[in-house]
């Protein structure tokens, strides 16, 4: 695990675009605010998941949001989805995959709703026991 992360912007419902480099790091994301659109090597203005799990990254994106943010997340290094989930990293490079193929409903169910309604401070213990 590299870091957890919280990113919430509240206000005028402004569309913004964020460039990212690549960083070779993998995550799980969970959205709980506006939908957002993601053009990369793959995809052009793909409707992310809400909640995801989005592979390695090794060519620049580009992410396209609206007020309000509430995003919560997880980044890993790029073994770690395969040495504690046992998630095959090399099929998610450059995706964004729905948690929801990938593990149960009943496990995600709580950490869904706990994160859409918690203050950051909980978001982050909810997603250090994910």
């Amino acid at each position: 695990m590299e870091c957890y992360y919280i990113w919430d912007t509240s206000g005028d419902d402004q569309k913004k675009i964020y460039e990212s480099p690549p960083s070779g790091f993998c995550s799980i994301v969970f959205n709980s605010g506006s939908p957002y659109y993601l053009d990369n090597s793959k995809y052009e203005r793909l409707r992310v998941p809400e909640q995801f799990i989005a592979g390695q990254a090794i060519y620049s994106y580009k992410l396209f949001v609206s007020d309000p943010v509430m995003i919560s997340g997880i980044v890993f290094k790029p073994a770690a989805l395969n040495t504690l989930y046992g998630i095959p990293v090399y099929e998610y490079t450059e995706e964004r995959i729905p948690l929801s193929k990938v593990f149960r409903a009943e496990f995600l169910a709580p950490y869904i709703m706990d994160i859409a309604n918690g203050t950051p401070e909980e978001r982050a213990r909810l997603l250090e026991h994910f």
